[in-house]
């Protein structure tokens, strides 16, 4: 499978964080989220990189589920 990219139109862009912003709130809110972060790119004003950490069940701040 190759990579593919997706994410907003032009059109949209601008509003990318509006319009994911039920998603984005309600997936920080959940137990165990300690970073859900959008980053727009410097080179692609349609680019959109999301960084989530997830925490493991019942870890402390900080301690990080690493997938492999």
């Amino acid at each position: 499978m190759s990579p593919r990219r997706i994410g907003p139109t032009r059109r949209h862009a601008d509003n990318w964080p509006e319009i994911f912003r039920a998603f984005t709130d309600a997936t920080r809110a959940e137990r165990g989220c300690l970073w859900f972060d959008w980053s727009r790119s410097l080179d692609d004003p349609t680019g959109y990189v999301l960084v989530e950490v997830p925490g493991t069940e019942g870890s402390e701040l900080g301690e990080l589920r690493v997938s492999r």
